[in-house]
């Protein structure tokens, strides 16, 4: 780095400049005093205080970086843009693995609120602050002017040519846009047991940046053992630094942590030395068991091809997979790893070949590798929650599960409740009653037993009958009511109300009131009311009262002669129905006179008789007295006079 090196950590005043610093001299590296950009005009030459004019392009940031506005960033530490351009964490917090936290995380350490790998930062080479002198690099934490075993100098930075993206295989030899670089080939999958985790290979069962899987990361002073973080490591591993290591064949901790083997030396049984010993075999710079090795299995170099869900492994020199969790290789092709979910797969339900019955109304399904209903087939449900009979029930007709299971219908007006296509409304109507209106909402709102234009059924309009309203009665059109003044006294709906009761004397003010005949009349019917209907010839009702029917004789009646207003003068009698006058008479009669009656008289009665007048009727000799009408005579006054008693 040299001197522009230590003037840049001199001069960086904030946490973003420091992290560009580190990121461009990883990158494009430090040349005599100046630090450029690997892309013609993107930027001016790095100077004692800071960088030069003009800016970088998204094309000329370099890997691992990426431009936020004029800047090339590491978004995975950058605090100002932590994950993304312009996401700025809050005071106290740091940007560890591009999320905000308030330690970091995934092996790496705070350093002056930067999240950094000690084990490979020129700046902060091993411990915080510790930079690297001129022409120095940072590998494994320690500062040399070469790289530890397993790491290659690339640039300014040793990298592990196995897994580098961006010198895969050799320095320089950078992948393909969407392959990852594994066992040190570009490829479109993960080799040797590995995991891809965004473009990189990784070890989930020993990194702490992916421990288990990928993106989860240990916490500060945690490694990742076995896959699971702890505070110390497991499986025979020993922690150094922020990673569990085998001390017996790692030629960077060899017996130790620190202990890096020199070039060309391998890590055997925790020695350096030229050869292998212990059945291992000398693979590159490291002693590995090929009986068990899934990146040297059987020999050198022969890695075991991993596959989806599933981890590469070596067993008596024989490569093999793994599955993972709840999935199987069914097929029996190592290409494509574990195809198959045995957990969800309805044709490998739990393990591979066990087909799932189809249930009624559905189709099959695994969950948790256990067979049952996938789906439901249209308008049917699982309503009881019983896989074994199936989707039992018709949501589509169900009133109990109308729609959707659980979903009861409610009883409509006059009607039981029903379901149609999922949805309610009225089952039947209850007997008299119909649904007129073709709504479900008011139900069977019409009565047809008694509504005259729904009668018996919807639209069924009755006949008006004659003097009455239409009416309907037990769903059968009839009478509603009579008119006023009007009867149906033969109980016949046909001809309607027939009687006139204000003037039928049969039916008088009501069926069967028969009016009785007055005297001298027929019998009447007057406003409901018997009467008079008529007098008989020759009578005439000259009083108005109907009790004593026709009363007046118009053909003798002196004060009635001939009709109720004709009176006969004095001395004049009423025969025929016409006043005559009197003759044969002398004047009144003596007291002494005696008077003899014609017969036919004897028989009448009349409690108030006077006599009106006497005539000779000299056809047969007698007198003959003019009565005021028909009655039996009792008392003969004659001018005044008490004449005689006459029985």
């Amino acid at each position: 780095m040299g001197d522009l090196g230590r003037r840049c950590v001199s001069s960086m005043a904030t946490r973003r400049m420091a992290l560009l610093l580190v990121s461009l001299f990883l990158w494009a590296g430090c040349s005599g005093g100046q630090a450029t950009l690997s892309r013609e005009g993107a930027g001016g030459d790095l100077g004692s205080g800071g960088f030069g004019g003009g800016g970088a392009d998204s094309a000329s940031c370099g890997p691992g970086t990426t431009l936020c506005g004029s800047l090339c960033v590491d978004t995975a530490k950058d605090p100002t843009n932590c994950g993304t351009c312009g996401a700025a964490c809050v005071a106290g917090e740091v940007c560890a693995l591009g999320k905000c936290a308030l330690s970091c995380a995934g092996g790496s350490t705070e350093c002056s609120g930067l999240c950094v790998d000690l084990e490979n930062d020129p700046l902060n080479c091993g411990g915080c602050g510790k930079a690297c002198p001129a022409g120095e690099i940072c590998s494994k934490g320690m500062c040399g002017a070469s790289c530890s075993a397993g790491t290659t100098k690339c640039g300014s930075a040793c990298v592990d040519t196995q897994v580098d993206a961006q010198n895969c295989g050799a320095c320089g030899k950078a992948c393909p846009q969407g392959e990852v670089c594994s066992m040190g080939q570009c490829g479109v999958a993960c080799a040797g047991g590995t995991t891809k985790c965004g473009n990189a290979c990784v070890d989930t069962q020993s990194s702490a940046a992916n421990c288990g899987a990928c993106g989860n990361a240990c916490a500060a002073g945690e490694v990742c053992s076995a896959g699971q973080c702890g505070l110390v490591c497991g499986g025979g591993t020993t922690k150094c630094g922020s990673v569990c290591v085998d001390t017996q064949s790692s030629a960077s901790n060899c017996g130790a942590c620190g202990n890096a083997c020199p070039a060309g030396q391998v890590c055997s049984a925790g020695q350096c030395g030229l050869v292998c010993v212990g059945g291992t075999t000398k693979c590159g710079s490291a002693c590995t068991n090929t009986a068990f090795d899934p990146q040297n299995c059987g020999g050198c170099g022969i890695v075991c091809a991993g596959g989806a869900n599933a981890t590469a492994i070596c067993s008596g020199s024989v490569c093999s997979l793994v599955c993972s969790g709840f999935y199987a290789n069914c097929n029996g092709i190592a290409a494509d790893g574990c195809e198959q979910n045995v957990s969800t797969d309805a044709n490998n339900c739990g393990a591979c070949g066990v087909v799932c019955p189809m249930p009624a109304n559905g189709s099959a399904g695994c969950l948790g590798g256990v067979c049952g209903i996938g789906s439901c087939d249209a308008n049917f449900g699982n309503c009881n929650g019983n896989v074994a009979d199936g989707c039992e029930k018709s949501v589509a007709s169900d009133v109990s599960n109308c729609g959707a299971c659980g979903l009861s219908c409610s009883a409509p007006a006059n009607a039981t409740a029903g379901c149609s296509n999922g949805a309610c409304g009225i089952g039947a109507c209850n007997a008299g009653y119909a649904n007129c209106n073709a709504s479900d909402a008011d139900g069977c709102e019409k009565n047809t037993a008694n509504d005259a234009v729904n009668c018996g059924g919807c639209g069924v309009v009755c006949p008006v009958p004659a003097n009455a309203s239409a009416g309907c009665s037990g769903g059968a059109c009839g009478i509603g009511a009579c008119n006023a003044n009007y009867a149906n006294c033969n109980a016949i709906g046909a001809d309607g109300c027939e009687k006139n009761t204000s003037t039928d004397a049969n039916n008088c003010g009501g069926c069967g009131v028969v009016c009785p005949a007055p005297a001298n009349a027929s019998a009447g019917c007057a406003g409901g009311a018997c009467g008079i209907g008529a007098c008989n010839a020759n009578y005439d009702n000259c009083n108005a009262v109907a009790a004593d029917g026709c009363e007046a004789n118009l053909t003798n009646d002196k004060n009635h002669c001939g009709n109720c207003a004709t009176a006969c003068a004095a001395n004049h009698a009423c025969s025929g129905g016409v006043c005559v006058a009197a003759s044969g008479c002398s004047g009144p009669l003596s007291v002494s006179s005696s008077v003899t009656l014609d017969p036919a008289w004897s028989a009448n009665v009349d409690n108030n008789f006077h006599p009106q007048g006497m005539t000779y009727d000299a056809a047969d000799g007698n007198f003959v007295l003019a009565l005021q009408g028909p009655a039996q005579l009792r008392v003969v006054t004659l001018a005044g006079s008490l004449a005689k008693t006459v029985s």
